[in-house]
């Protein structure tokens, strides 16, 4: 499922080579880019080969979003010309607001209604990117049951802010997308940094860490490389496994204790959620 998917891998949707090769990179999920990725004399021609792209990934068991255009015209030419069956997802960029999150998700059950998907299926991902949608972001995160991920667009959110995209600038916005999304109980993806510098990958792997102790769920990837970085230091690690496989078993040798003892520390009920959440993501469930 996309909320425990960890590596968002973009690839441009003009680039079929690319989208072929990025079933074997080992991200939970593949990001076709109908946005910053296709130059505007492209689109038309781009959009022709989506349905195909899509039905491409799918076939190869394969996570897939779209990344659709932020203009209402543009994306709705994105999304007219495919079948919604192939999406998992659609990632909104630079979403400002509740009102635009509300209209895309009826735009989608229209869609999923014309071709035969079940309504609410088609997943969102909220790219944050702006100081108004930062200021906005608690309403943003309960305004759809389809919104699965806030995602954190630090280049652009950066440059509204007339700042340099660095962990110091980030931190206070992605403190409060974080907390909106805590709240609302979905995932939000970022790193404490710049994605554009994807050649230093020891800066990266910092930034991921960081963002991993600020809470985050998941992270996008412009590179490959940048892909298994992220799986590792967001999966579990095998000593957090090897606990929660301690924790479920004694709570299944004793299920009517309510209370039980691992290790020497006190184990209820919310440390056994937490036991069983660490194995689901260690079971490799996205």
């Amino acid at each position: 499922m996309l909320e425990n998917a960890k590596s968002w891998l973009f690839v441009p949707a003009n680039r079929a080579d690319f989208i072929a090769k990025s079933v074997k990179r080992g991200a939970h999920v593949i990001i076709v880019d109908m946005e910053d990725a296709v130059p505007a004399v492209e689109k038309v021609a781009t959009r022709q080969q989506l349905d195909s792209h899509l039905q491409s990934l799918q076939a190869a068991g394969q996570k897939v979003v779209l990344r659709v255009n932020a203009e209402m015209e543009h994306m709705v030419a994105d999304l007219t010309a495919l079948d919604i069956n192939q999406l998992d997802g659609v990632m909104l960029p630079k979403l400002d607001s509740a009102d635009w999150l509300v209209l895309v998700d009826e735009y989608l059950s229209r869609l999923e209604l014309a071709q035969g998907k079940a309504v609410g299926s088609t997943r969102i991902i909220g790219l944050i990117e702006s100081p108004k949608a930062v200021r906005r972001v608690a309403e943003i995160a309960k305004a759809s049951g389809r919104l699965t991920c806030l995602a954190v667009g630090s280049e652009d959110l950066s440059l509204a802010m007339g700042i340099a995209p660095t962990e110091d600038g980030l931190s206070g916005p992605m403190t409060q997308i974080i907390l909106a999304a805590k709240e609302a109980n979905i995932g939000v993806l970022c790193v404490a940094g710049s994605l554009a510098e994807f050649r230093d990958l020891v800066a990266y792997e910092q930034q991921v860490v960081r963002a991993v102790a600020m809470g985050c769920t998941g992270a996008l990837c412009i590179h490959p490389a940048q892909i298994s970085i992220v799986n590792q230091h967001y999966g579990p690690t095998a000593s957090q496994v090897k606990w929660a496989q301690a924790v479920l078993k004694t709570v299944s040798d004793n299920p009517q204790a309510g209370v039980w003892q691992v290790d020497g520390a006190m184990v209820d009920a919310p440390v056994v959620a937490r036991a069983e959440n660490i194995l689901q993501q260690s079971s490799g469930e996205q």
